[in-house]
C-alpha cells in the first residue's frame, strides 16, 4: 500500500458513512472544488460549523450576518438564505479540507 492511500485511509477512519463517500468524492477530483449538498449544514450553517470544529468560519459568517442584518434589515432575509445555500454548498468541501489539512477554512490556520 502506498503512503497516499495510507493518508487517505488514516483520513477517513471514524468518518460516518455519509462523509466517508463524500470524501471519496473530492479525493477523485484530486481535492478541488465540487459543489455536494449537505442539508446539515444548509439547515443548520453557523452552528453546524460549530459542531464540526471549524470555529473561525462560523464567527466570522455570524458577526458579517449580525452586521448586515442589522444595519440594512430589509436585506437580512435575502442574506440568511443566501448564507443558507453557501454552507450547503461549501460545507462538505470546507470539513474534507479542514479534516484532511487541518486548516481552518477563511483563515489557512
Amino acid at each position: 500500500m502506498s503512503e497516499t492511500e495510507t493518508n487517505l485511509r488514516n483520513e477517513l477512519a471514524g468518518l460516518s458513512p455519509y462523509y466517508y463517500l463524500v470524501f471519496l468524492a473530492f479525493d477523485k477530483n484530486k481535492g478541488q472544488f465540487k459543489a455536494i449538498w449537505n442539508w446539515a449544514a444548509f439547515f443548520f450553517g453557523v452552528f453546524w460549523y460549530l459542531y464540526r470544529g471549524m470555529y473561525p468560519k462560523a464567527l466570522i459568517a455570524f458577526i458579517g450576518c449580525m452586521i448586515v442584518g442589522s444595519s440594512i434589515p430589509d436585506l437580512a432575509m435575502v442574506i440568511n438564505i443566501g448564507g443558507c445555500i453557501y454552507f450547503g454548498m461549501v460545507g462538505n468541501h470546507d470539513y474534507y479540507k479542514f479534516k484532511t489539512t487541518g486548516k481552518q477554512p477563511w483563515t489557512g490556520n
